[in-house]
């Protein structure tokens, strides 16, 4: 909002809004008497807070809304702050040092939320089974170590977020008068009981872990037709101390992750997540966003060419694997001929693919249109990345190859890559030349910024017969490349206005190493 306009706004609310929200220099909640008795909305967020004075109790009946949120010092808010203040609906404390939760705040019938995320001393809440209005309850990244009592009863609750860390265990039946919640968000070191979840007929939105497959088929099987409009994160397997960070938006996402779990029954994972589910594993793969597999047995392929699902898996965006010794590839062909061949781009959405030690997996890849970021590391049969000599990948900005010994062959063409920024390629033995070449004399790679090429004993170019041009180049690497010594992989136009710097005067090239 324009500064001028949020000014005459609150001209113009003067007497029913009091907002101070971003001043540092407020160390005190103001006095008593500048509390109206008309207030309606007061914002102090963002602000310098420290202490809220012992015995202070503004009169203001007609409070609705108290923003305190982002006050990192505030340690401490009396009894007595809300006593007067029971037409209460929003109360927001995220991101205080408060270590507990006054008491009088859970005898307002008329909260409906009560956020608490990132109050990382919050220990204590008393007793909130009188709060039967309240819609919205976020206790995520507190130190709480049990539910607060009387949650179980908050049968109006649509949003419940509990996943702190040192939660150490869901009550039995936590969820049995919780029909109406919509979100919900709990610590994934804790196992969901899924007959509990499955009775959640509103739920839109859910972040857990479940133990099994056949735990996950189970509460695919219970949404539904409401499993295409379900956004989720659901882990399947160990916790394993490993965190994955919530992202913003989170729950517009469809996330699966796989864990030190055994998938021998699932050697296919689409096709095992859609078995035993009655076609709704199809819904529940169609539009999924983020996949992760990291130490699961068994699993050999993502999909199967002749499943009928490459069309269903095509929203995937994200798909990150570790360390999953019997992974063969990406999509399990049948023998060549015209049942192999697949009807369109099966990963026409992926944007980003990291493999990590998966030694068995052998890729090719084809039809990414939209990928930005390649990080493949470690894995000791991958001999080429894409399986055809004339890709274009017109959004790639990262490409990273780290100790692939066997690898001889990436597969683009150096003119697809327009909005390249990083080439990191390491330890890769037997590559020697890392495009493709379309018999150019010249190219140009308009915003290429670093270069890193190390222990590459038989690479001879970055394209054979090509000069590449690159004047946004602001470093190079080269180390343990005897065959580049002859011939820098990239030149430099200092006639050309992107090598000047906003000074008129030549961009300085960094050569952090060649030998």
């Amino acid at each position: 909002m324009h500064d001028l306009v949020r000014v005459m706004t609150l001209k113009i609310c003067e007497g029913k809004y009091m907002v101070r929200a971003g001043d540092w220099s407020l160390k005190e909640i103001p006095k008593e008497a500048e509390w109206a008795k008309d207030l309606e909305k007061v914002s102090f967020m963002k602000s310098g807070i420290t202490r809220i004075e012992d015995g202070m109790s503004p009169d203001c009946p007609k409070l609705s809304t108290l923003l305190l949120r982002d006050n990192v010092y505030l340690v401490f808010i009396p009894d007595s702050f809300f006593s007067k203040m029971q037409g209460l609906c929003t109360l927001d404390l995220c991101c205080t040092d408060i270590t507990m939760l006054p008491n009088p705040i859970c005898s307002v019938k008329s909260l409906k939320a009560l956020l608490l995320e990132w109050c990382e001393y919050l220990e204590n809440v008393p007793y909130l089974g009188e709060i039967k209005e309240l819609r919205e309850l976020n206790l995520s990244n507190t130190t709480i170590k049990e539910v607060p009592q009387g949650v179980g009863e908050l049968f109006n609750l649509k949003f419940l977020a509990m996943n702190a860390r040192k939660l150490k265990m869901l009550p039995r039946r936590l969820f049995h008068k919780l029909g109406n919640l919509q979100h919900l968000e709990l610590p994934l070191h804790i196992e969901v009981e899924v007959e509990e979840i499955k009775s959640l007929k509103l739920l839109e939105e859910f972040i857990e872990r479940v133990e099994n497959m056949k735990d996950l088929k189970s509460l695919i099987t219970s949404w539904g037709s409401r499993v295409r409009d379900t956004c989720y994160t659901i882990r399947v397997g160990s916790y394993g101390g490993y965190i994955f960070n919530k992202r913003e938006g989170i729950c517009h996402n469809k996330e699966l992750f796989l864990l030190e779990y055994n998938l021998k029954d699932e050697r296919v994972l689409a096709e095992g997540i859609v078995q035993q589910c009655e076609g709704l594993g199809i819904c529940f793969v169609d539009g999924l966003k983020r996949l992760r597999i990291e130490r699961c047995e068994g699993i050999e392929y993502i999909l199967r060419s002749e499943a009928g699902l490459s069309s269903q898996i095509s929203a995937l965006e994200e798909i990150k694997l570790y360390e999953l010794d019997d992974m063969k590839g990406l999509i399990e062909k049948e023998e060549i001929g015209a049942s192999a061949v697949l009807p369109q781009p099966v990963f026409s959405s992926l944007t980003q693919l990291v493999i990590n030690k998966c030694n068995r997996i052998k890729i090719p890849l084809s039809g990414v249109p939209n990928l930005k970021a390649i990080l493949i590391s470690h894995c000791w049969n991958i001999e080429e990345i894409f399986e055809t000599s004339s890709l274009t990948l017109p959004k790639l900005k990262y490409l990273m190859l780290h100790e692939l010994p066997s690898l001889r062959k990436v597969g683009i063409l150096l003119y697809g890559v327009p909005n390249l920024e990083l080439i990191n390629i390491r330890e890769c033995k037997e590559v020697e030349e890392i495009f493709e070449d379309e018999g150019t004399s010249s190219l140009t790679l308009p915003k290429l910024k670093r270069l890193k090429l190390k222990d590459l004993p038989k690479l001879k170019s970055l394209c054979k017969g090509t000069t590449i041009i690159c004047n946004s180049i602001e470093a190079i690497f080269i180390k343990e490349c005897p065959r580049l010594m002859n011939k820098p992989p990239v030149v430099v136009d200092f006639g050309c206005a992107s090598t000047m710097s906003d000074k008129g005067e030549p961009r300085i090239v960094e050569i952090i190493e060649v030998g």
